[in-house]
């Protein structure tokens, strides 16, 4: 009975991990002596994408080596073209693309939609979630250069008051989209807490790494208004 009770518990534990498990799916804009690694695990590009059924929810580290084509090919020691941390939510597919200049993009669908399952958006030809030559039907969401934010935050620099500065902000973020590390910055111009809040609800919809966002938590001075913006980024999930 004692064994029977074991592999029923077994069981059930195991289809329930299952249940939970997400998709990713990694696409590189010029896959040619390249090689993607997910938590130190080589991973074999088709038609420079990588699909992965079943990875285990949670966070992941992932990697694009550049191999020289010198001297050996892939046997030289290779160059770290992208190192970061991804998560992948329960049931959801996540979607990343990282373009020729290692800038990373990401998108998320439930795993198992239309969408998901047929790859209907781009006629199924199989390169990852990723059209080059059909737009951005994927909604991928780049956030504004080092350039682009350094004229952004030189603005909001110059306004005295703080009206001036959250009126920049606003107006900037219509069409742009920034970084945790952006956004940090932005906050850092306000004197109050108050206005920082206020900011950073303006900036958290046009985050792309919003799952960061509670790094920012240590900008804020008090606890009050740090357990605000938490209360915030839970009612937002």
């Amino acid at each position: 009975m004692k064994a029977i009770f074991t592999l029923l518990f077994a069981t059930i534990f195991t289809s329930a991990f299952a249940y939970n498990e997400g998709r990713l799916s990694i696409t590189l804009a010029n896959g040619r002596d390249l090689q993607v690694q997910i938590d130190n695990r080589n991973y074999t590009l088709y038609d420079n994408s990588v699909d992965i059924e079943g990875i285990a929810p949670g966070q992941h580290t992932l990697r694009v080596l550049r191999y020289g084509r010198r001297g050996g090919g892939r046997n030289n020691r290779p160059v770290v073209v992208l190192q970061t941390t991804i998560y992948v939510r329960p049931n959801m597919h996540l979607d990343v693309m990282v373009n020729r200049f290692g800038r990373m993009y990401t998108d998320e669908r439930p795993a198992g939609t239309r969408w998901e399952q047929d790859d209907q958006w781009n006629g199924g030809n199989g390169n990852g979630g990723w059209n080059p030559g059909g737009g951005d039907p994927y909604g991928y969401r780049q956030a504004m250069t080092d350039t682009e934010f350094s004229g952004l935050l030189a603005q909001v620099k110059k306004e005295w008051f703080s009206s001036g500065k959250q009126t920049v902000v606003r107006e900037a973020l219509v069409r742009n989209y920034v970084t945790v590390a952006q956004v940090r910055q932005l906050l850092q111009q306000f004197s109050f807490d108050s206005e920082r809040l206020e900011a950073a609800k303006v900036a958290y919809d046009r985050t792309v790494d919003q799952r960061n966002f509670y790094q920012l938590l240590d900008v804020f001075d008090s606890q009050g208004t740090k357990d605000q913006l938490a209360q915030f980024l839970r009612d937002k999930r």
